[in-house]
C-alpha cells in the first residue's frame, strides 16, 4: 500500500487533479480509499505533533499543493499556522473525505445501489471529516471559526443520524467521536452539549468518576496525614480485551528533585491500587473531564487541586514507578498531554516552576530526537487527546520564560515561530522596540503580505492606518484588523460612533469573540446607545467561558423601581419597563429558573405607581396596555376596556401641546401614526382577543351589551383622533407617507361598528401583512440559526443586509414598533434552508447526476436555429417528406419589434403545430402520471408573487408590473404557471381526499410567461420576453421523504420524456448561487443545442419544502388532525422555445430542414396539419 500511495505522489501532479479525480486514480491503482486517508493523515500528525524519525520522507507533496492548501485554509481572514509541515497533505485528507461523504450518502439514498453494490460506510469517512475539522482549527489557533463550528455542527448532525439509523459502530470510533464532539463543543463554548457529549462517553466506557478524598502527606517533614483529594474510578462492566503486558514507550517525566515537597501525594492507605486499570480510551475520558472543569470552574488554586487530581490518575497510569505501582499502561499522546498540562498548572508554583519548565523543555526537545520513531509513538491514539503541536509546547516553554524574566531565551524561540506578538512584547522589555519594527518590515518585504503581519507593524509603530492596510489585505475578511482599529477609536480617539462600526464589522466576521463583546458593550455604553450595549453584553454572558447563563434578576429590579419611587417620587425608565415587560409576556426564566409571568401582578402593581407619579408618558401607558392585553389564562372584558383606555391615553399623551409641533417631526409621525394603528388593531380584534363566552348566560348577554357600547363609543373617539391627526398632516404636508397611512385607517374603521368576523383585507394596505410567512422571531436570538442563516445567505450569494435585520430586530424586541414592517419585509426575503446534497458555491460548482445520449456530429457545420429560420426553401419543398420542414418558412426572429417588441419570436404552419404537438405530448405524459390539468390566470396580484419566492422590487427582478388599482392593489403578469398554480391552491386545506394517493397531490398547467430578463448576448429563442411552458406543481404531506419521493418522480418523468424526444441531455445538481429564495434543493435539465455548441437548460425542478405554503397559508390535514403547512414542488415540463430551438439544432438536415421527432409524429399526423390549414410563410425584409 505504501508503494502505491508513494508512487502516486512521485508520478502525477496531485494539486492538479480534483476531488473526483483523485478517487478514481486510488479505485484504478487498488488503492482503498479509506487506507490513503487514514496513512495522510497519521503522516500530518506525526510531522507536526509526534515528531520521531520517518521511514517515508518522499511523501510529502508539493510547494505548489502546500501554497494552494495555505490559501484554501484560510477563515474568516484567519490563516493556518504557516509553519506547520505538509498542509497540502492535511488539505488532500480534507477534501477527501468530505467528498466520500458526499458519495457515500447519495449512493445510501439510491437503494437500487445499495442492492447491487457493497457501499462504503459513511460513519467513518465522518469521524474523518470532524478529525480534519479538529486539526483545521487547531491551525487557526485560539481564534474561533464560524466557519468550521458551522462545519462541525453539520458533521454532528450527520453522525447523529447515522447512529440512529444504523445503530452502534465501532467502538474505539464512537468513542473517539464523543471525545472529539465534547473538545470542539467546549471549544466553541457549548459547555451544555460539551457536558452531554462526556457523560455519553462515560456511559459508552461504562465508567463513573469522582471526587474523594483520603488521608496523606506532601512533604517530606509533614508527620501527621492531612485530606487531599484523588480521583475515585468505579467501572460497571469488565474491560474488553486485555492490557499488553510490554511497557509502553512514552516520553520522559522529570521528577520534581526539591527539599521540601514530596514528588506526589503519598497516601496513607493505597488508594491508587483501588482503582481498576484504565484502558487508553478511559484515560482519555479523564483528561476529558479536566478540561471541562477548567472551564466551569473560578481560576483559583482549588480547581488546580482538582485539576491535578485528574492528571496525576492519567499519570499514576503511564509512569507507575514514581508511585510505587506495578504494571504502566498508556501511549505517546496520552502522557504528552498529561505532562503538558500538568506543566501549565504548576509553572504558577514557586517550588513546581523549574519542574514546569523543564519539563515543557523535555517535551519539545523530544520532537526532534529520532528515537524512538515515529511509527512508535501511537499516532492511532493521537485523536483521542488534545496533545499539543511541537510549536505549542515551544511557545508555551517560552512565555514561561517571559514570565520569569528570560526575555532573550524566550525572543529566540518566539523569532522561530514568527509569535509577532510576543516578539514585540519582548523587544519593549529589552527596550529595542524599534528591533521589532525592523523584523516585521523584513517580513513584509520578503512578500509574506499577510494581514497579521500588518497588524503587528500597527501595534509596534502605533499607526492605525496598517490596520487599514490590514483590512485591504485580507479583502474585508480580517477580524483581527477591524479589532484593533475599533480599540484606537475607543481609547485613544474617543470616537465611540466610528469604533462601534468597527466592532460591527469584526464581530460580523468572527462573533465567537467573548471579551470583544464585552468591549463593544462598554463602547456602547460610552456612546449612549443602550440597546446594542444590552445585546452585546447578552451575547458575550452568552459565550464568555466563565459564565454560561444570563442573569434574569428581575423581581430585584421591580423591587428597585419601587425604591426609586419610595426616594424621588416619581420613576420613569421607559428601557427598563419595556425589558420587564417583554420578560412577563414571553414568559422567560429569571435567575432562580422560575418564570417571570408569575410577576405578572408585580409589574401591574409598578405601572400603577408610575402612571400615577408621572402620567404624561406615552411609552410608559402603551407598556401598561400591553401587560393587561397579556392576561391569562383568557383576557377578561373588564381588562380588555382598561388596556384600551391606556392606549387612547397614549395617544393622547403624544400629540399634546406640551410636544409642540409634533407633525413636523418625522420620528414624532411615525409614533403617532403607529399608536393609532396599534389602538384601532386592539379594538378591531375584540373577538380575536375575548373568545364568545359557549354557553350563554343572562349576566354574560349583559356584559356581551356592555362590551359593544364601549366598543362603540371608543370607535368614534378613534374615529375623531384620526381626523385630527388627519388635518393636522394636511396642514404640513399631505404627501408625506405618514398622511397616506392615516387615509387607509378610515375605510377600516368604516362598517366596523358591527360584531361580525371583520373580512381580512389581504391586499389593500401597506400595513397589513398579506401573505406574511409565518416566523418564530425568537429564533432571530438564537446564535446556532443566526450563523445556519448567515452561513445560507452567503452559500446562495444573497445581497440581503441580514446584519441589519437583526438590529432592526433588537428595536423591536426593545419595545420600537416602528421597525415591524422593515423587519418583516427582510424576513420575507430570507431564503429556504439548503439540502445537503446541494454543492457549494458559483454556477460552476454544479454536480452532474446524469447524462443521456451523446452528442450529435456530423459531416457538415450545425447550423443555430437563428441562421436555420434564413435558410430559404427550394421550390420544390413541398415533394419533400411530410415528416421534413424548412424552418425559413415559419419561423420569424427578425422585425418583430414593431409588432411584439424585441426578443421575440412568431411561430408558423408546421413549427405552430409544432408547438401544439408539444404541448399535447407533455400533456398526455403528465396525465398518465397523475397530474391533474388546471387553467391559471396570466395576471396575478403582487402579495401571491412574492409568497411564492420571487421579488418584485429591484434591479434582481424579472416581472412585469401592471398599474395598481383602485384598491392600490399592484397587479403583476405572471412569470411562470408555478405562481398560479400556487394562488390557486392558496387558503386551502388537503388531505387524501383531494387527490388519489394518501400523501401527494399533482396538478399541471398550460400557461403564457413573462418575464423582463433577456440578455442580449444570448441566442434568440433561446431567452425571450413572453413563452409558452407547461408547469408541473405538486404538494405532499408535511414530511421530508414524502417531498423527496415527489422530487425523484418528477425528475424520472422529465428525463423519461426528453429522452423520448431523442434529446442528449444532462442532469445537473444545482449550486448555492442558482437557488432562488424559496428552493430548498434544484436540479436542472440542460439539453445540447448543437448549433450553438452548448448546454442549454430546458428545464428545472424545485423542493421548496413549506416555504410557499407557509406564505400562501396552503395547509394538509395529518391522520392526527393537524393541518400543518404543506410542502411545495415545481418543475418544467416544456419551456416551448427552448424545447423547439433544441429539436430543430438537434433534427436538422444538410439541406436546411427538420426531421420531426418520432414521438410526435403521430399527434401531428391525427391533426392533419398539411392539409386542413393554410400555411402562413414569412418572408424577410431588411
Amino acid at each position: 500500500m505504501l508503494e502505491k500511495i508513494r508512487s502516486i505522489f512521485s508520478e502525477i501532479a496531485v494539486d492538479q487533479l480534483t476531488d473526483e479525480q483523485l478517487i478514481n486514480i486510488l479505485l484504478e491503482r487498488s488503492v482503498s480509499v479509506f487506507a490513503f486517508v487514514d496513512y495522510l493523515l497519521r503522516k500530518f500528525v506525526s510531522t507536526n505533533f509526534l515528531g520521531g524519525r520517518e521511514d517515508d520522507t518522499d511523501i510529502v507533496g508539493s510547494e505548489k499543493l502546500d501554497n494552494a492548501a495555505a490559501a484554501a485554509l484560510v477563515c474568516e481572514g484567519e490563516v493556518p499556522f504557516k509553519q506547520a509541515k505538509h498542509l497540502g497533505i492535511f488539505w488532500l485528507c480534507k477534501r477527501t473525505s468530505k467528498r466520500m461523504c458526499e458519495i457515500s450518502k447519495t449512493l445510501v439514498n439510491l437503494q437500487t445501489f445499495a442492492l447491487i453494490f457493497s457501499l462504503p460506510k459513511l460513519f467513518p469517512y465522518l469521524l474523518f471529516s470532524l478529525k480534519c475539522v479538529y486539526l483545521h482549527q487547531y491551525l487557526i489557533g485560539q481564534e474561533r471559526s464560524q466557519q468550521l463550528d458551522q462545519e462541525f455542527q453539520d458533521l454532528i448532525e450527520a453522525c447523529e443520524s447515522e447512529l440512529s439509523l444504523h445503530g452502534s459502530v465501532a467502538q474505539e470510533e464512537e468513542t473517539c467521536y464523543l471525545l472529539l464532539s465534547a473538545y470542539l463543543s467546549v471549544f466553541y463554548y457549548r459547555y451544555e452539549i460539551a457536558n452531554d457529549f462526556a457523560d455519553r462517553c462515560s456511559n459508552h466506557l461504562h465508567l463513573t468518576i469522582n471526587f474523594s478524598g483520603a488521608l496523606g502527606k506532601r512533604t517530606r517533614f509533614q508527620k501527621a496525614d492531612v485530606a487531599n483529594l484523588w480521583i475515585q474510578i468505579h467501572r460497571t462492566h469488565e474491560l474488553n480485551g486485555t492490557v499488553s503486558s510490554d511497557p509502553p514507550i512514552l516520553p520522559k517525566i522529570v521528577s520534581l528533585n526539591d527539599d521540601t515537597l514530596l514528588n506526589t501525594v503519598v497516601f496513607s492507605c493505597d488508594v491508587v491500587n483501588q482503582n481498576p486499570m484504565l484502558s487508553l480510551e478511559e484515560q482519555s475520558l479523564v483528561l476529558l473531564l479536566c478540561e471541562l472543569h477548567r472551564l466551569v470552574h473560578p481560576r483559583d488554586e482549588l480547581t488546580c487541586e482538582q485539576r491535578l487530581a485528574y492528571i496525576t490518575t492519567v499519570l499514576q497510569q503511564a509512569y507507575p514507578a514514581s508511585t510505587d505501582n506495578g504494571h504502566s499502561y498508556s501511549s505517546w499522546p496520552i502522557a504528552t498531554e498529561a505532562l503538558f498540562q500538568r506543566s501549565l498548572i504548576e509553572h504558577s508554583s514557586v517550588r513546581k516552576t523549574e519542574r514546569a519548565l523543564s519539563q515543557l523543555e523535555e517535551l519539545a526537545n523530544q520532537f526532534d530526537r529520532p528515537d524512538p520513531p515515529a511509527c512508535e509513538r501511537g499516532s492511532e491514539y493521537f485523536f483521542l487527546t488534545r496533545m499539543p503541536s511541537v510549536w505549542v509546547l515551544q511557545i508555551e516553554q517560552a512565555r514561561l520564560l517571559k514570565k520569569l524574566g528570560c526575555y532573550k531565551s524566550a525572543l529566540d524561540v518566539f523569532l522561530r515561530w514568527n509569535q509577532w506578538f510576543d516578539i514585540i512584547d519582548c523587544y519593549t522589555h529589552l527596550n529595542k522596540r524599534e528591533k521589532a519594527e525592523e523584523l516585521i518590515r523584513a517580513q513584509l518585504d520578503s512578500g509574506d503580505q499577510s494581514p497579521e503581519l500588518y497588524c503587528a507593524l500597527g501595534d509596534v509603530t502605533n499607526n492605525r492606518d496598517y490596520y487599514v492596510q490590514a483590512w485591504d489585505v485580507s479583502e474585508h475578511r480580517s477580524a483581527r484588523a477591524m479589532r484593533s482599529l475599533a480599540i484606537v477609536h475607543m481609547y485613544i480617539d474617543k470616537d465611540y460612533e466610528k469604533a462601534i462600526e468597527c466592532f460591527e464589522k469584526s464581530l460580523s466576521i468572527n462573533n465567537l469573540q467573548a471579551s470583544l463583546w464585552f468591549t463593544f458593550g462598554c463602547c456602547c455604553l460610552q456612546a449612549k446607545q443602550y440597546a446594542k450595549a444590552e445585546n452585546a453584553f447578552r451575547r458575550c454572558v452568552q459565550i464568555d467561558p466563565e459564565i454560561s447563563v444570563d442573569v434574569g434578576c428581575f423581581t430585584d429590579t421591580i423591587q428597585a423601581c419601587h425604591r426609586l419611587l419610595d426616594l424621588r417620587g416619581k420613576f420613569s425608565d421607559d428601557q427598563v419597563l419595556a425589558a420587564l415587560t417583554l420578560a412577563v409576556t414571553s414568559d422567560v426564566t429569571d435567575q432562580s429558573e422560575q418564570p417571570a409571568s408569575r410577576l405578572r401582578l408585580k409589574l401591574l402593581e409598578l405601572f400603577g405607581r408610575v402612571t400615577a407619579s408621572s402620567p404624561t408618558s406615552a411609552e410608559v401607558w402603551r407598556l401598561y396596555a400591553t401587560l393587561l392585553l397579556d392576561e391569562k389564562p383568557a383576557l377578561q372584558p373588564v381588562t380588555f376596556q382598561r388596556a384600551v383606555q391606556y392606549l387612547q391615553t397614549a395617544h393622547r399623551c403624544r400629540v399634546q401641546p406640551s410636544e409642540g409641533n409634533w407633525e413636523q417631526s418625522a420620528e414624532k409621525r411615525k409614533v403617532v401614526v403607529n399608536g393609532l394603528h396599534t389602538w384601532a388593531n386592539t379594538v378591531l380584534d375584540v373577538h380575536k382577543l375575548i373568545p364568545p363566552n359557549p354557553e350563554p348566560t343572562s349576566e354574560s348577554d349583559i356584559r356581551t351589551v356592555g362590551q359593544e357600547t364601549f366598543i362603540n363609543s371608543n370607535l368614534a373617539s378613534l374615529r375623531l383622533s384620526i381626523i385630527a391627526v388627519k388635518g393636522r398632516f394636511k396642514l404640513s404636508a399631505p404627501k408625506m407617507r405618514s398622511f397616506r397611512r392615516i387615509l387607509m385607517l378610515l375605510p377600516e374603521l368604516a362598517g366596523s361598528r358591527l360584531f361580525t368576523h371583520r373580512s381580512c383585507m389581504v391586499y389593500c394596505s401597506s400595513w397589513t401583512e398579506a401573505f406574511q410567512s409565518s416566523f418564530d422571531l425568537a429564533k432571530l436570538s438564537d446564535p446556532v440559526f443566526v450563523e445556519q442563516t448567515r452561513t445560507n445567505l452567503l452559500a446562495r450569494e444573497s445581497t440581503l443586509n441580514f446584519d441589519h435585520m437583526l438590529k432592526l430586530y433588537e428595536r423591536y424586541r426593545a419595545g420600537d414598533l416602528e421597525v415591524k414592517s422593515s423587519l418583516f419585509n427582510l424576513i420575507k426575503q430570507l431564503p429556504n434552508s439548503t439540502h445537503p446534497l446541494t454543492p457549494v458555491g458559483d454556477p460552476s460548482k454544479f454536480r452532474q447526476l446524469y447524462c443521456h445520449g451523446s452528442r450529435r456530429i456530423a459531416d457538415w457545420k450545425l447550423k443555430d436555429a437563428a441562421t436555420l429560420a434564413t435558410i430559404v426553401p427550394p421550390p420544390t419543398a413541398r415533394s419533400i417528406s411530410p415528416y421534413r420542414l424548412f424552418v425559413g418558412n415559419h419561423l420569424r426572429l427578425k422585425n418583430t419589434s414593431l409588432a411584439a417588441g424585441p426578443r421575440t419570436y412568431y411561430l408558423g404552419g408546421p413549427l405552430a403545430h409544432l408547438e401544439d404537438a408539444l404541448i399535447s405530448f407533455t400533456l398526455h405524459r403528465l396525465s398518465e402520471a397523475g397530474f391533474a390539468l388546471v387553467s391559471v390566470p396570466d395576471i396575478l396580484p403582487e402579495p401571491v408573487i412574492e409568497a411564492c419566492g420571487f421579488t418584485t422590487r429591484g434591479k434582481r427582478s424579472q416581472v412585469y408590473k401592471i398599474c395598481p388599482s383602485e384598491s392600490n392593489l399592484t397587479y403583476c403578469l405572471s412569470g411562470t404557471a408555478e405562481m398560479g398554480l400556487a394562488g390557486f391552491c392558496a387558503g386551502r386545506t388537503f388531505d387524501s381526499q383531494d387527490s388519489d394517493e394518501s400523501t401527494t397531490l399533482g396538478l399541471c398547467a398550460v400557461s403564457r410567461c413573462f418575464r423582463q430578463e433577456a440578455p442580449h448576448q444570448e441566442p434568440p429563442l433561446y431567452r425571450v420576453h413572453q413563452f409558452t411552458k407547461v408547469e408541473m406543481f405538486a404538494l405532499t404531506a408535511p414530511d421530508t421523504c414524502t417531498a423527496d419521493a415527489m422530487f425523484d418522480k418528477i425528475l424520472k418523468l422529465q428525463i423519461s420524456m426528453f429522452a423520448d424526444l431523442g434529446l442528449h441531455f444532462r442532469v445537473l445538481e444545482m449550486p448555492t448561487s442558482e437557488l432562488g429564495n424559496s428552493a430548498h434543493r434544484k436540479v436542472d435539465i440542460e439539453a445540447w443545442m448543437p448549433g450553438e455548441n452548448m448546454y442549454g437548460e430546458i428545464s428545472s425542478t424545485s423542493n421548496c419544502l413549506d416555504y410557499q405554503s407557509q406564505g400562501l397559508n396552503i395547509r394538509w390535514s395529518l391522520p392526527s388532525g393537524n393541518a400543518n403547512f404543506a410542502y411545495t414542488l415545481n418543475g418544467t415540463a416544456c419551456a416551448v422555445p427552448r424545447m423547439v430551438k433544441a429539436l430543430l439544432e438537434t433534427y436538422q438536415n444538410q439541406d436546411g430542414t427538420i426531421t420531426i421527432p418520432e414521438v410526435l409524429r403521430p399527434i401531428l399526423a391525427k391533426n392533419e396539419f398539411e392539409s386542413s390549414h393554410p400555411e402562413i410563410h414569412f418572408k424577410l425584409t431588411g
